[in-house]
C-alpha cells in the first residue's frame, strides 16, 4: 500500500524534510497558500531530487473551511492509500482545518519537535520517534533560498581571510579618517577592470600590515611598502565590499 504524506508549507522548511526524508514516502502532497509559492517551488526540487513524487494544492492561508475539504478530498482520493500529515507548518488556520480533517478521519498527525529531536505523532495514538534523518547543508541551504557554487577541502584560506576581514573591522572601528583614504585609493571595479590591479595606499603602520596579511594569505603580492597588486576579481570586490559597507556605516 503506497504512503502519500501531507505537509503544510511555510517559512520553516526543514521540518517537511524531516517527516519526508525519515518516512520515505511514495508521494508528497505540498499544501501551498499564494504567499509561500516560492517556498513549495524550492522544497518540490529538493524532494524529487530525493526520488519521492511531489505535487502540489494550493489552499486559502485564511479560508478553515476551504482547507478542510481540501484535506478531506485528499484523504478520500486516497482511500487505498496510507495517509499521513506533517502538521508542523502552515498558517494557524491551514494548521486547523487539516488538523481537523485528518483528525476526524483517523490518519496519523505528525508534529517536528526539533528541540528535542524527535517527531511527535498526536494521533490516532500518540506516540514519539528520535529524528533518525539529516538533511544535507546543501538540501538546508537550497531550502531557505541559497545556491551552493562550490565546495573546498582546504579551509585554510576562509580562516586566513577571517582575521584580515576582523582587522579591517578594527581598523573602521578606531580610525574613521584611514577608512575614506583606503576607500579612495581603490578603484572602482568593472567588468572591463584589468588585472593584477595595483593599488597605492598611504603609508601606514596599519596599512604595512594589512598588505603584509595579504600577501601572507595569497590574496595579493607587494609592490612596495603600501602598494598592493591584487590578482583578480574576487579578491578586489573582497577588499572593496569589506571597505565600502564599513566606510558607509561610519
Amino acid at each position: 500500500m503506497s504512503h502519500i504524506h501531507v505537509c503544510l508549507v511555510s517559512d520553516q522548511p526543514i521540518p517537511n524534510l524531516t517527516t519526508v526524508l525519515q518516512f520515505r514516502p511514495g508521494t508528497v502532497i505540498l499544501l501551498v497558500t499564494e504567499e509561500k509559492i516560492h517556498e513549495a517551488k524550492r522544497l518540490k526540487k529538493i524532494i524529487a531530487k530525493h526520488g519521492i513524487t511531489v505535487k502540489s494544492e494550493r489552499i486559502a492561508a485564511y479560508d478553515l473551511n476551504s482547507v478542510i475539504a481540501m484535506c478531506d478530498g485528499i484523504i478520500r482520493q486516497c482511500a487505498a492509500c496510507d495517509v499521513s500529515l506533517n502538521i508542523t507548518g502552515g498558517t494557524k488556520i491551514g494548521t486547523m482545518g487539516a488538523f481537523q480533517a485528518f483528525y476526524s478521519a483517523g490518519k496519523p498527525i505528525f508534529y517536528v519537535n526539533t528541540k528535542d529531536n524527535e517527531i511527535l505523532q498526536l494521533s490516532p495514538d500518540e506516540k514519539k520517534f528520535k529524528i533518525a534523518t539529516t538533511v544535507s547543508v546543501k538540501d538546508y541551504l537550497l531550502a531557505h533560498g541559497f545556491k551552493v557554487q562550490g565546495y573546498v577541502k582546504d579551509d585554510t584560506p576562509v580562516f586566513k581571510k577571517k582575521k584580515i576581514t576582523d582587522y579591517m573591522i578594527n581598523i573602521a572601528v578606531h580610525n574613521a579618517r584611514l577608512i575614506g583614504e583606503i576607500n579612495y585609493s581603490i578603484p572602482a571595479i568593472t567588468p572591463h577592470t584589468t588585472y593584477p590591479l595595483s593599488v597605492a595606499f598611504k603609508s601606514t603602520p596599519e596599512i604595512g600590515k594589512l598588505c603584509g596579511m595579504l600577501c601572507e594569505a595569497g590574496l595579493a603580492k607587494t609592490d612596495g611598502a603600501s602598494t598592493l597588486l591584487i590578482p583578480d576579481e574576487a579578491t578586489a570586490n573582497y577588499l572593496e565590499s569589506v571597505y565600502k559597507v564599513r566606510f558607509f556605516r561610519h
